[in-house]
């Protein structure tokens, strides 16, 4: 019984943390999207820059 209720606070702060973590990371995740799809347009533009002169 007492290993059970061990790996049961075990699973129960293992979610807790996870949601923890979720808190605090879903907030920024709009910004890295933007980011990122901002990263991807430039780089494409820079490429094709790059591309043509060759």
């Amino acid at each position: 019984m007492n290993k059970a209720r061990r790996y049961l606070a075990l699973v129960i702060g293992f979610a807790f943390g996870v949601r923890v973590l979720w808190w605090s990371i879903e907030p920024v995740i709009p910004y890295v999207i933007s980011a990122a799809a901002t990263l991807l347009v430039l780089v494409t533009i820079f490429g094709v820059l790059v591309y043509r002169r060759r």
